[in-house]
C-alpha cells in the first residue's frame, strides 16, 4: 500500500514540474496555445500540464441588468492571464467593526476582527486584484494536449463567498513556487491531477456579480424582475459552455456543475431553476458541496439595505429608483455594501445578508419548499458536509452570545424573528448548553473559546448547511436517481503515517472546518504525498465528472455506497483513509429545521 502511495505522489509532483502529454505539440503551441471560438482567436498559456484560457468574456449586462451571452468579435484576444474580478465586499472593515452602519449588531469590540478580515481578504478576496463591474469573465483550464473533438468530460466550477465576496480563483493558488503550502481555490488544481492519472478533464469557472450588484433584493428589484442576477450569470455562463467548449477539446453533452458553500447553494438554485425545466439541457450531473436548499424570506426582508443603498446614492427622491441607482456613483454604491453585516461577522450568516431569494420567475418558491415538494431537476448527485460546518463563522459571533439569554436573543434578533417562544426554547434544549455536545465535535471539554462558542458553531452549522443537505436528500428522487452523500473529517495530515489519536491530531478550535475541504483536498493545497483526504477528493470527484460515479478511479479506496433513504449511507472521508458511516447525528436537532420551516426563514 505505502509503495502505491509513493507512486502516486511522485506521479503527481512530476507532472507539476513538466508536461505530462500523450501526444506531441509544436514549440509555439507549448509557449502560447492558441484556441478559435466563433467571436475570438485565443491565445492562453501553459501551466505544468494544462493550459489555460483566462478572462474571457462571456456576457454582457449593464448594472442591475439581465446578463446575455457575448456577441462582440474581439479579434486576436490574449488569454493568458485572469481579468477584473467582480466588485468585492471589504471583509476586513466590516469584520474589524469599523462600519458606522446602525445595520449591524455589534456590542463589544474586539482585536480579532481586523485579523480575521485579512484572512478572508487574503483567502476570498484575491488582493491585489483589479475589480471592476465589467466581470464576466470566464476560465477554461484544459489537458495541454487538448484539441477540438476530443470530446473531454467537463466541470464548471461555482466558486463560493457568501454572495459577497470570491473568484474563481486567489492570488496564493497562482504561485507555483509555494503550490502545496497554501489554501488553493483554483479549479486547475483538479484539472492537473486528471491529466497525471491518465483520466483528463476540462474545468470551467466564471466570474458572476455578487453583493450588491448581483444579489440585490427589494419590492422595487422583485418588480423590476432584477431578482439574482448573479445566479443569471451562472446561468449563462452554462449556455456558454454548450455553445464555445468543443473548440476547447470538451464535450458539452458531459457536463458537470460542482459548487461549494454559496457554490453550492447555487449548484442546488440550478436543479431547482424553472422547477428542473431545461437543466438537463446544461448539465448531466451536479457537486454540491457544503450548501443545499436555503429558507429564504421574500425579498422585502433586505429592504432595509436597498434603502440605505438608495440613500447612499442620493436615489431617495427618483421617481425610478433602479434608473438612479444605474448611474449612480461606483464608490456610494460600495460604500453601502461595506455597511452590511457579514458572513464571517459579528451577525454571522443570519438574515441581515444577501442570499437568493425567492423571485416567482425562476425561483417560483422558497429552494425548502420546491425541494420538499420535488420540483428539481433529477440528475445523478454528490452532495455533503465538513463535520463541523459553523467555526469558522462562529469566531465573532460568539461575543454576542456569552451568556445564555444572549445566546436565545441574539438568534430570535437577528436570525429567526418569526420563531416563536415555544419553538426557541425548544431549539435550545436540543442545542443544550453543554461543551461535550458542541463544535468542534467529539472533542470532549476542548476548543470551548467561550462559554457557549461550541453551542453557537453546532446551530450555525447544522441550521446553515446540515439540515440544508439533510432537507434535499429526504425529497430528491434517491430510489430511481444515483446520488452518493459524504461527511469529511479534518486532522492533522499524514498520509496514514501516523495513526489517528483522536482530539490529539484535529485541528484546535476549528476542527473540520468550512471550506477546508476545497482550499486543500480538493484543489491540492495539500498534496497526495502529504493527505490521503486529497487524493479520495481527487480521485472520486474525477471519476464522478467523467463517468457519474465516484467509484470508477481504479485506486485502492474503500467504494462508496448510493445513499438510500433506509440505509442512509455516508462516505466519511478520513486521513486514515475513508469509510462508509450513516449519516445519523443529529437527526432530532437538525429535523426540527426541517419541520419548522416558515419559522426559521432568512
Amino acid at each position: 500500500m505505502a509503495s502505491k502511495w509513493a507512486g502516486l505522489a511522485a506521479l503527481l509532483a512530476a507532472s507539476n514540474s513538466a508536461f505530462a502529454v500523450a501526444k506531441p505539440i509544436s514549440a509555439r503551441d507549448a509557449l502560447s496555445p492558441k484556441v478559435e471560438i466563433d467571436y475570438a482567436n485565443i491565445t492562453g498559456r501553459i501551466n505544468g500540464n494544462i493550459k489555460e484560457f483566462l478572462g474571457i468574456p462571456f456576457a454582457s449586462a449593464g448594472r442591475f441588468e439581465h446578463s446575455q451571452l457575448y456577441t462582440d468579435q474581439l479579434g486576436e484576444f490574449d488569454g493568458s492571464s485572469y481579468g477584473p474580478i467582480c466588485p468585492q465586499k471589504t471583509t476586513g472593515s466590516i469584520l474589524s467593526m469599523n462600519s458606522s452602519s446602525s445595520l449591524i449588531l455589534g456590542k463589544t469590540s474586539t482585536a480579532i476582527g481586523p485579523v480575521v478580515g485579512a484572512l478572508a481578504d487574503t483567502v476570498f478576496n484575491t488582493i491585489g486584484q483589479t475589480r471592476s463591474e465589467d466581470c464576466l469573465l470566464i476560465n477554461v483550464q484544459a489537458p495541454v494536449d487538448a484539441t477540438k473533438g476530443d470530446k473531454l468530460p467537463v466541470v464548471i466550477w461555482i466558486h463560493g463567498g457568501g454572495y459577497e465576496v470570491g473568484s474563481p480563483f486567489t492570488a496564493t493558488s497562482e504561485t507555483d513556487v509555494i503550490r502545496g503550502t497554501v489554501p488553493n481555490y483554483n479549479i486547475g488544481g483538479l484539472v492537473r491531477t486528471s491529466v497525471s492519472l491518465n483520466q483528463p478533464i476540462i474545468g470551467v469557472s466564471a466570474n458572476y456579480r455578487l453583493n450588491a450588484f448581483g444579489f440585490s433584493a427589494s419590492k422595487e428589484m422583485e418588480e423590476a424582475g432584477l431578482l439574482n442576477l448573479g445566479l443569471e450569470d451562472q446561468r449563462v455562463a452554462m449556455q456558454w459552455v454548450q455553445k464555445q467548449i468543443a473548440d476547447f477539446g470538451g464535450d458539452p453533452d458531459q457536463v458537470v456543475i460542482m459548487g461549494e458553500s454559496a457554490g453550492s447553494w447555487s449548484v442546488v438554485a440550478h436543479l431547482l431553476w424553472d422547477e428542473g425545466e431545461g437543466a438537463t439541457d446544461l448539465f448531466r450531473g451536479a457537486m454540491a458541496l457544503s450548501g443545499g436548499p436555503v429558507m429564504v424570506e421574500k425579498a422585502e426582508r433586505a429592504q432595509p439595505f436597498f434603502d440605505n443603498m438608495v440613500e447612499r446614492t442620493g436615489c431617495t427622491n427618483a421617481t425610478d429608483k433602479i434608473a438612479c441607482l444605474k448611474v449612480a456613483d461606483f464608490d456610494d454604491i460600495m460604500a453601502s455594501v461595506n455597511d452590511e453585516g457579514m458572513r464571517n461577522s459579528r451577525t454571522s450568516i443570519s438574515g441581515l445578508d444577501l442570499d437568493h431569494p425567492f423571485d416567482g420567475k425562476h425561483l417560483k418558491d422558497s429552494p425548502h419548499r420546491l425541494a420538499a415538494a420535488g420540483k428539481m431537476a433529477s440528475v445523478p448527485l454528490v452532495t455533503g458536509d465538513m463535520r463541523d460546518e459553523g467555526t469558522l463563522f462562529s469566531l465573532l459571533a460568539q461575543l454576542e452570545t456569552l451568556t445564555d439569554e444572549d445566546f436565545a436573543k441574539y438568534f430570535k434578533d437577528i436570525w429567526w424573528p418569526k420563531a416563536s417562544d415555544a419553538e426557541m426554547a425548544e431549539l435550545m434544549e436540543l442545542y443544550p448548553a453543554d461543551i461535550t455536545q458542541g463544535s468542534p465535535f467529539d472533542s470532549g471539554v476542548l476548543n470551548a473559546v467561550t462559554p457557549n462558542f461550541k453551542r453557537l458553531a453546532a446551530v450555525v452549522g447544522d441550521f446553515s448547511f446540515q439540515a440544508q443537505r439533510r432537507n434535499l436528500l429526504a425529497h430528491y428522487n434517491t430510489s430511481e436517481q444515483t446520488v452518493w452523500n459524504y461527511v469529511t473529517d479534518v486532522s492533522i495530515p499524514s498520509a496514514g503515517l501516523l495513526p489517528d489519536l483522536g482530539v490529539l491530531t484535529h485541528l484546535p478550535v476549528l476542527g473540520s472546518f468550512h471550506a477546508f475541504d476545497v482550499w486543500f483536498y480538493m484543489f491540492a493545497g495539500l498534496p497526495y504525498g502529504l493527505s490521503k483526504n486529497t487524493n479520495a477528493y481527487q480521485a472520486t470527484a474525477i471519476s464522478f465528472i467523467r463517468t457519474l460515479s465516484p467509484n470508477n478511479h481504479g485506486l485502492d479506496l474503500a467504494d462508496w455506497p448510493r445513499y438510500s433513504e433506509d440505509g442512509l449511507e455516508t462516505y466519511n472521508f478520513k486521513e486514515s483513509g475513508p469509510e462508509v458511516t450513516k449519516d445519523d447525528y443529529r437527526v432530532e436537532a437538525m429535523q426540527f429545521f426541517n419541520d419548522h420551516p416558515d419559522s426559521f426563514l432568512i
